[in-house]
């Protein structure tokens, strides 16, 4: 009987295991949902860890593939800063299109100038160009699913010259040397003004409604203003739109301002640059005085 009681005794005074009470819940970890064909899978996997290496693609240069939404931005239907010689890639993804992806171009290029991405590391294995190609061709939607649309901006005047006809450029001679006055021309004399305008969505050569328009009123435009047409002309990799003016048409020590105009096709007025909402210094940059 003793015995017994010291039993229970020792099975009263016995501590209590503190992780008895624990809920630790469902053991089995997380089924991963993040497909690898999405841009979320490709940056987890690929571009956070193979691209975006310091120095790299971690935001001191595009593509930035920081983020999730950096990724995506200056990828899809973003224009090129570099290409080939050859001037046939426009995006650095185009929606399902590899062939005219320049992503897909850099990653499987055997062009040693070019170089191959990731440049001075292992080139991405089948199955992750296999995911990334995938993507591609599924439209290559952003991280909630939806597929780009292709933008379609305003073409962009990028630059002009005015040369004489032996193609010597003479809008450098502005007034007291400064490059917001406007520059100087002779009388009687022929000219001719070469530009070039960059569009997304259309070439250069289709471009419509090209002219320039010359106006004495800085905000004249587009009405009372003189107007020639524009032609394209292309030489080798150069293309540039042109028109030819003689300054006997223009009153001598008066200011007269260009403009340049160009329809892409998809607009239902055309581009106009510079416009009156610009700072007058543009205006005047796009101006000359016939002495």
């Amino acid at each position: 009987m003793l015995s017994v009681v010291t039993f229970e005794a020792c099975k009263k005074d016995q501590p209590q295991n503190p992780y008895d009470n624990v809920d630790y819940g469902n053991t089995n970890p997380p089924t991963d949902t993040v497909s690898p064909f999405s841009i979320t899978g490709l940056h987890r996997n690929i571009f956070s860890q193979r691209c975006a290496n310091p120095g790299c693609h971690d935001g001191n240069f595009e593509p930035d593939f920081r983020t999730v939404q950096s990724t995506y931005l200056s990828l899809v239907y973003h224009q090129l800063i570099k290409e080939d010689s050859t001037g046939y890639f426009k995006y650095r993804v185009k929606p399902y299109d590899t062939a005219q992806s320049w992503l897909h171009e850099r990653l499987v290029t055997d062009d040693e100038v070019l170089g191959r991405m990731p440049l001075y590391a292992e080139p991405l294995t089948s199955t992750e160009m296999n995911q990334i190609n995938t993507w591609i061709m599924n439209g290559a939607p952003n991280e909630d699913g939806a597929i780009a649309t292709l933008p379609n901006e305003e073409p962009q005047i990028t630059y002009y010259l005015c040369l004489n006809m032996n193609n010597v450029v003479v809008d450098t001679n502005r007034i007291d040397d400064l490059p917001y006055n406007s520059f100087i021309l002779a009388p009687n004399t022929q000219y001719q003004f070469v530009f070039q305008i960059n569009d997304d969505s259309t070439a250069m050569s289709d471009m419509q409604n090209v002219k320039m328009r010359f106006n004495t009123e800085v905000n004249g435009f587009p009405n009372g203003a003189l107007a020639y047409q524009a032609y394209y002309l292309s030489f080798g990799n150069t293309q540039f739109w042109r028109v030819v003016f003689n300054t006997s048409a223009f009153t001598p020590g008066v200011t007269n301002f260009f403009r340049i105009y160009a329809n892409d096709g998809d607009h239902t007025n055309d581009t106009e640059f510079p416009r009156n909402e610009l700072n007058d210094a543009y205006k005047y940059y796009y101006s000359f005085v016939v002495q």
